[in-house]
């Protein structure tokens, strides 16, 4: 019930609650528990927006990502979610700070979070994917409600997280896989060693063919980013295990792995499986170096991260622990349909 509703049940006047409410200016006896029996019968609830437009102030949010650069694009649509956000929200004082870190350096997140914690922020946005430094940044956060994106991360205590199940989205895959190639060698390929998404993408991935006995699954871990690094890794893998008729990306550069396949004239007998529908894994589907990729929606993502502080923090709502990605999967039939405006 708004102050103005308690006005007209108890009879008085605005003012005169607002005094009894802050326990300011002289209000009669009477008058003073006449005020207090609405508000125990019916409640008050004060209205954040109005609060917020009232005090004219910013909501300062702090956002702790890669660069929207990096990533080979699924950064900047993460990026572009939250700005839409952002956008929407602007009148009720919702503003971003950006600090990005590089997720191969190490110390890079800390010290991005460092410079970021000197800002007056009230609350975070951060991508977990450096699993040990951001253990260490969200112990210390405190008196800071934080959301995550992209990936969960354990033991950690987020306001809420918005990403999909690693895991499940590894089983998928494994599940497409036998559908495409049966039973064979399989490889799951990921660049980033440590990250937990992409380690449970690999769990699911493998617990899938576990009980194949047709089966086997070779991890895979490429330290290089380039596409000739990566060409490099792959010429080695294939010496070492040239049976292998499947791979699964567990991140973006899928589209790098697929150039491999078609210029190293193995795409026919090998397939495929990537994660996001960037623009360059879009091009790979559609011309069949792709077989299939999931996706993770990150403007999904980046949109809802902003919504969750706001709805939390200036609306006083209380928010589910985790909101989950729906597991999109995408060949090239439907591929088109996806190609849409924001999947908000």
């Amino acid at each position: 019930m708004t102050i103005t509703e308690i006005a007209e049940k108890a009879g008085v006047s605005i003012g005169t609650v607002d005094r009894v409410l802050h326990k300011r200016g002289r209000v009669a006896e009477k008058t003073r528990h006449t005020v207090e029996a609405v508000i125990a019968e019916y409640g008050y609830a004060p209205n954040p927006i109005a609060r917020t437009l009232k005090q004219n102030k910013p909501f300062l949010i702090g956002v702790l990502m890669p660069p929207p650069d990096s990533g080979s694009g699924y950064w900047a649509m993460i990026l572009h979610g939250m700005k839409e956000a952002e956008e929407t929200l602007q009148p009720f004082g919702i503003t971003l700070l950006y600090e990005y870190f590089n997720r191969t350096e190490r110390g890079s997140l800390l010290d991005a979070a460092r410079k970021l914690l000197e800002r007056p922020i009230q609350a975070m946005i951060l991508a977990p994917i450096v699993p040990d430094e951001a253990a260490e940044l969200t112990a210390r956060l405190a008196r800071i409600p934080y959301v995550f994106v992209d990936s969960p991360l354990p033991k950690a205590s987020p306001l809420t997280t918005i990403a999909q199940n690693p895991y499940r989205g590894g089983q998928c895959a494994g599940h497409i896989m036998k559908l495409l190639k049966g039973s064979g060698q399989f490889t799951a390929l990921r660049i980033y060693a440590d990250a937990y998404n992409l380690c449970e993408r690999h769990r699911g991935f493998c617990d899938f063919f576990r009980q194949d006995a047709g089966s086997t699954v070779i991890e895979s871990v490429c330290h290089a980013e380039s596409n000739e690094g990566i060409f490099n890794f792959l010429d080695e893998l294939f010496a070492i295990y040239p049976d292998i008729n499947g791979i699964f990306v567990t991140h973006t550069e899928g589209f790098i792995v697929g150039q491999y396949l078609c210029y190293s004239n193995r795409k026919d007998r090998v397939a495929l499986i990537s994660y996001d529908m960037q623009e360059q894994n879009t091009h790979g589907l559609l011309n069949g170096n792709i077989d299939c990729i999931i996706s993770q929606r990150p403007e999904y993502q980046g949109y809802n991260s902003v919504y969750e502080i706001y709805k939390s923090s200036l609306l006083s709502q209380k928010r589910p622990a985790r909101i989950s990605v729906p597991i999109d999967i995408l060949f090239k039939e439907n591929a088109s349909d996806y190609l849409s405006p924001l999947h908000y």
